[in-house]
């Protein structure tokens, strides 16, 4: 097994991270805190070594086989970009969008449809293929069993949760963008157990429902509440926190809601939480309390504290079952039964024993949560939690104050660790969010649906109620937004000192007479004291962000940025400007930008400009479109235009002031340098520009053209990249942002060749994800790097 595992050294920490798990877990059972470490017999300690070894390995393996499996299941490459007949069940609630809808199939079934099958469905079939011999006609079996996620766009049939549907279908192996600061897109799709992802295939006679929803279907009722919410709350955004909070649906969340949530740490609130679930399970102890106290002679079968407890799972079984039974409820319901279990017990369990043993099951159970970030947070949350009680040897006073401050300060160096983002203002805003959602939203909105059955009328009156209650929510999440300290973006700090940061916070709210308590401090410095490395004077460096069939690229100098084009934008939520750029600088600690370039007018080139001049204090604007931003200044991009930042010299080649009304050929051509090094940035010029540009300067100032350091115009597309071009140029490095299985087939094999054939190394984005170059102030190398082969983890392609 472990010689058929993917050669990964990333595979490791997550199995040593189980494994040491498990391991502490047993060691506390072992050492309790009355005994003194030197009580314990030599015999003893052997035992326990040799158990602890007995577990790692255990833990390390399940871990592996975990992973091996998942990594099995998913598509093959031989499959990729292939049309295939698939039939399954839509798992969740479909997200429909003006562009179409985007669902989970769990496939039980699939074929691979050959040529002549798939030319018959598109009825381009000549009279020899129709004579052709039946079994040229059949569809191939394939071995394809579990998650697909799928987007059928421009469509007209409905797709409900529950349903079992057919569907011809392009997949390709689950993939992402891969950037510094950005959403690691790979890795959820991994931990979700999504094997594909692809969009279904228009086809009139493939393309069809096979069964509808079974009556007990949870899904189809789940969806069924979702638009009933959706149909009756006239305030769409409320409207959406109550699809949230009630059947896990938070697609519908715009952009401003998250931003409030995020930058206020109250993100929490709006999934269904450990919190939520315990929450609920605590409240169905009301009615049997209340029904044992009118029959006490109830109280002789079953005890109150039983019966209340068994009500208290029930309740918490449905609100999961509501949820979708997502992996992080899964854990949030086992945590509420195990702790309903220790209460319950004849032995006086520990709340830490509770809470370990709640630990060892959720891993054992699922072995890869530990790769998601709920994992942590609410294990974390609840360990702080006991950690504080315990501490107090009689209840202090604003107890809930300290005790949510101190949850807040030891989540800040986690939630800059997983989210590249902290709220300083959290501990205020959670101190009244968290109470306002869990006593009166989340009731309010439950109670809506228990009484949706029995009157329509009165389950629309506490929906809307609680709409009102959520649009006081968010109005003082605006006031919190309002002050300086609601938006904290660190750089990217390293791993070890965000640890070091949460051992000494703890450290702090030691005990009192706990000795050297102000080492925590101490602990804490590395992390306040961090900053990214500087770039030298004269120095500079270049970053080809990762954005897919799009372009979006970042300039340094030791004091300025500049943006050289910012992605695509498909839809609201998929915004290259959001997702990547924005993220990127904040993982840098660059907090304004100097000179955004929007090379031409084209989406993939252009698509994120607004939101990045939105959301970070952009200087100037420069493109050849001047309609590219509204409400803005947009100075125009002509050939000959010059600057200097920091001993860098920045020169615009292309295009001329006055040129053809075609936007590819059109594009700025930047050229960077500093007297060592060089670096030409194309966007998506084509021969016509390239063939002007050799007019311009070959004869007169060929220099002006050579160029150690190349963007490949056009993406590599056939209608660029001339044999004169490239030598003109003359570079060492060519770089090539496309997107993974692109339909448009970028980079083409006989430009890729005209590169190489000249000596010239090729990166592309696809495969090595965001490419960095650091150009020295001095006659040495440029130092390349690529972030998908330095952050490849065993999840990655």
């Amino acid at each position: 097994m472990f010689q058929t595992l993917p050669n990964n050294r990333d595979l490791f920490p997550v199995c040593l991270a189980m494994s040491l798990t498990l391991i502490i877990v047993l060691l506390a059972f072992h050492f309790k805190a009355n005994k003194a470490f030197n009580q314990i017999k030599s015999q003893q300690l052997l035992i326990t070594v040799l158990k602890s070894l007995s577990i790692f390995l255990f833990g390390f393996a399940l871990a592996m086989f975990a992973a091996k499996k998942q990594i099995d299941n998913r598509l093959s490459n031989q499959y990729e970009g292939k049309e295939l007949l698939l039939q399954g069940k839509i798992q969740n609630i479909p997200n429909a969008t003006e562009e179409g809808v985007r669902f989970i199939l769990n496939v039980d079934k699939a074929e691979l449809i050959n040529d002549v099958a798939n030319d018959k469905d598109n009825n381009s079939v000549n009279n020899d293929v129709n004579n052709a011999d039946s079994k040229n006609t059949q569809n191939i079996p394939i071995d394809l069993k579990g998650k697909v996620r799928l987007g059928w766009f421009r469509h007209q049939q409905l797709v409900n949760a529950g349903e079992k549907w057919q569907f011809k279908v392009r997949l390709k192996r689950p993939s992402g963008f891969m950037n510094p600061g950005s959403f690691d897109y790979e890795k959820w799709l991994f931990t979700e157990r999504i094997i594909a992802t692809g969009y279904v295939r228009k086809s009139q006679t493939s393309n069809k429902r096979l069964e509808e929803s079974k009556w007990y279907s949870i899904n189809r009722l789940r969806q069924t509440i979702h638009e009933t919410i959706q149909q009756n709350v006239e305030n769409k955004s409320s409207a959406a926190v109550l699809s949230a909070l009630t059947v896990a649906v938070r697609t519908q969340l715009d952009d401003r809601q998250w931003a409030l949530l995020q930058q206020s740490g109250t993100s929490h609130l709006i999934a269904i939480s450990g919190l939520h679930i315990a929450l609920l399970a605590s409240f169905a102890f009301l009615p049997i309390m209340l029904l044992w106290k009118l029959f006490p002679r109830l109280n002789e079968r079953v005890p109150v504290r039983i019966a209340g407890s068994i009500m208290g799972v029930v309740f918490a079984l449905i609100y999961a079952m509501l949820a979708g039974f997502t992996l992080p409820t899964q854990r949030a319901l086992l945590m509420v039964v195990i702790g309903v279990w220790g209460l319950n017990s004849r032995k006086n369990h520990d709340s830490t024993t509770v809470l370990a043993i709640a630990l060892i099951l959720v891993l054992l159970l699922d072995p890869l949560a530990a790769m998601t970030i709920s994992f942590w947070l609410s294990f974390l949350a609840v360990a702080i939690i006991l950690f504080f009680i315990k501490r107090q040897h009689q209840k202090p006073r604003w107890m809930m104050v300290k005790l949510q401050l101190l949850i807040s300060l030891a989540m800040l160096p986690l939630t800059i660790l997983f989210f590249g983002t902290a709220s300083l203002t959290s501990p205020v805003a959670n101190l009244v969010a968290i109470p306002w959602v869990s006593l009166v939203v989340v009731p309010l909105s439950l109670l809506a649906l228990i009484v949706m059955p029995v009157s329509t009328a009165l389950s629309d009156l506490l929906f809307k109620i609680a709409a009102v209650a959520i649009d006081y929510l968010f109005e003082g999440l605006e006031l919190i937004d309002g002050t300086m300290l609601s938006k904290f973006y660190p750089a990217e700090i390293p791993i070890s000192f965000l640890v070091l940061a949460f051992v000494g916070l703890l450290y702090l709210f030691a005990p009192k007479g706990f000795p050297a308590r102000w080492l925590g401090a101490v602990l804490m410095l590395p992390a306040v004291l961090f900053s990214p490395d500087k770039i030298n004077h004269g120095e500079f460096t270049y970053t080809m962000l990762d954005a897919g069939q799009g372009m979006a690229s970042v300039v340094q100098t030791s004091s300025h940025t500049l943006i050289y084009d910012t992605g695509t934008k498909a839809s609201e939520s998929f915004d290259v400007g959001k997702l990547v750029v924005i993220p990127y600088l904040r993982s840098k600690g660059i907090s304004n930008v100097d000179t955004l370039l929007v090379s031409h007018e084209d989406i993939d080139h252009r698509g994120g400009a607004k939101y990045i001049h939105d959301n970070i204090p952009v200087t100037e604007v420069i493109s050849s479109d001047p309609s590219v931003l509204e409400n803005a200044k947009v100075n125009a991009c002509e050939g000959s235009k010059k600057w200097q930042w920091d001993n860098v010299d920045f020169e615009i080649l292309s295009p001329p002031a006055v040129y053809p009304q075609n936007d590819n050929n059109r594009s700025c051509v930047l050229k960077v340098s500093n007297g060592y090094h060089s670096l030409m940035l194309t966007g998506d010029i084509q021969k016509l520009a390239e063939n002007d540009m050799l007019d311009n300067y070959l004869e007169t100032n060929p220099e002006k053209l050579k160029t150690e350091v190349i963007t490949v115009p056009h993406h590599g597309s056939k209608t660029s990249s001339t044999v004169e071009f490239i030598e003109a140029v003359s570079p060492k490095i060519g770089l090539i942002t496309a997107g993974y299985r692109s339909r448009f087939g970028h980079p083409k094999p006989e430009v890729k060749k005209r590169y190489e054939s000249r000596g010239v190394t090729l990166m592309n984005t696809a495969h090595h994800g965001a490419i960095s170059l650091h150009f020295p102030a001095k006659d040495k190398a440029i130092e390349t790097k690529s972030y998908r082969l330095t952050n490849h983890g065993f999840w990655s392609r």
